[in-house]
């Protein structure tokens, strides 16, 4: 920095105390590097910690001169806490609050949100730990959060006071779980509730393995807490007259948006899917058409190193009719980029798919059916259409049985008239009513999986004796 004086230009140095450094390329900050000897003589460091400040800011949390004191602020402790412990301040589990574990989370993922959307990257999942965050700390946006104040008495205590009955209990009612709240006030859904069990479990054990800091976990063992009991998950599906309703409405829609929800409708595929498609993925003019779908939701996505996975689906002739007949409106067989694209000709996003949905359930009275329900609906279809879930999962893109099983859809009735006809077939058997109606009586007693075990060993039989 530089002053005139009397003419002169007259140098002055901020002070900064020992591995606080300024840098301004990027996002202008201050930077803190600690390193230091160990007792067996090995060279130690620490993760560097940033301090970003506004150059234009006057006032408030974001200036140069509180990022700097900050900086100087967190040098100090970490030197003295050297001096008298061999070991960094920020590596001392009692150094360290609760509320100083979720202000260290923001404080590292707010630069690589930046960066990796700077480079067009999807950033979902380390914003979704900067939001769970900043409701425990009280800075949610009010309109997203019932808790606004946050829990300031548990943001207060330190990490080694941290036992189970702070997060969860039957006799707890101070508990975190016992206190969350919904954005509508009542009560936090279970499956919020447990989420949110998940993420803290992640962050005390980021904290000992990326930040060095010598805490235990106190939710390890989170899913054996007294926790609300995990919702199974929705089993709504579309009705064949609800689906003509609703499609009927859509005709006021853009054509694009129109054809992306019938291609959600018929492939089972995800909005997101949908509408990351390129006409370079689609293959429409051969005997089978097939689409290929980009970078698409796994269980390992956003693991660090993962690599995006892929994979292709059939697409049915009805679809593959309506995307020929919106290629030709957009250069026939020569077009390229995005398949759905808005008015202004950019892609479409995926909350647009949402709101058309709505607008046409809403005109075609059809309540309480999601866009996700269409993929519960195709997933249902084909299960009863394929003999083998390996190859339903092949279509939906499901790593996980278990999980794909929540989606297959089918009512007692659905399960015991396939599985009464897969036998009777296999006797050469005709079909009689009566038959059928004995069938559906016998099996409704039994649970839906012992249903599915049930017709999974009738369709083996009939492989065994085709």
């Amino acid at each position: 920095m530089a002053t005139k004086a009397a003419g002169k230009t007259k140098k002055t140095t901020e002070r900064r105390e020992r591995g606080v450094y300024l840098r301004e390329d990027g996002r202008p900050r201050y930077e803190l590097k600690v390193r230091w000897t160990q007792k067996d003589g090995t060279r130690a460091y620490l993760p560097t910690r940033v301090f970003p400040f506004d150059p234009n800011a006057k006032t408030g949390p974001t200036t140069r001169q509180n990022a700097l004191d900050s900086a100087n602020k967190a040098a100090i402790e970490e030197r003295a806490a050297l001096r008298l412990h061999d070991k960094p301040r920020s590596q001392l589990a009692e150094a360290w609050t609760f509320g100083g574990l979720l202000e260290r989370l923001i404080e590292e993922l707010t630069p690589t949100i930046e960066a990796i959307e700077a480079e067009g990257g999807n950033t979902k999942h380390l914003r979704l730990k900067v939001s769970y965050a900043r409701m425990l700390l009280g800075r949610a946006d009010r309109k997203h959060t019932g808790n606004p104040e946050g829990f300031p008495d548990l943001c207060a205590k330190t990490v080694t006071s941290l036992n189970p009955s702070h997060f969860s209990g039957k006799d707890a009612p101070w508990s975190l779980a016992a206190r969350l709240k919904g954005k509508d006030g009542k009560p936090a859904p279970a499956d919020s509730v447990r989420r949110l069990m998940s993420f803290l479990s992640w962050l005390f054990q980021h904290a000992k393995s990326a930040w060095a800091i010598d805490v235990a976990n106190p939710i390890a063992r989170w899913k054996e807490l007294d926790l609300p009991p995990s919702n199974r998950g929705r089993e709504r599906t579309l009705k064949d007259d609800e689906w003509r309703r609703v499609e009927a409405a859509l005709g006021s829609a853009w054509p694009s948006t129109q054809v992306a929800i019938y291609t959600a409708r018929f492939t089972a595929a995800r909005r997101a899917e949908v509408v990351k498609l390129d006409w370079e993925d689609l293959s429409l003019d051969g005997k089978h058409a097939t689409a290929l779908l980009r970078d698409t939701k796994s269980k390992h996505k956003n693991k660090q190193g993962a690599e995006a996975k892929n994979r292709s689906i059939p697409i049915p002739e009805s679809v593959a009719k309506k995307l020929r007949e919106l290629r030709d409106t957009m250069g026939g067989k020569d077009a390229k980029g995005p398949v759905f694209v808005g008015q202004l000709g950019t892609r479409l996003g995926a909350d647009t798919l949402t709101q058309a949905w709505n607008r046409a359930c809403a005109k075609a009275k059809v309540k309480g059916a999601r866009l996700h329900d269409l993929r519960h609906t195709r997933i249902t279809e084909l299960g009863h259409t394929l003999n083998n879930p390996l190859q339903v999962a092949a279509i939906s893109g499901h790593e996980d049985l278990g999980v794909l099983k929540r989606y297959f859809n089918a009512s007692a009735e659905d399960l015991a008239a396939l599985l009464h006809k897969i036998e009777s077939e296999k006797r050469g058997e005709r079909v009689h009513d009566g038959d059928l109606g004995r069938a559906i009586e016998a099996l409704l007693p039994l649970s839906p999986d012992k249903m599915i075990e049930a017709l999974a060993r009738a369709q083996a039989l009939k492989l065994q004796h085709a």
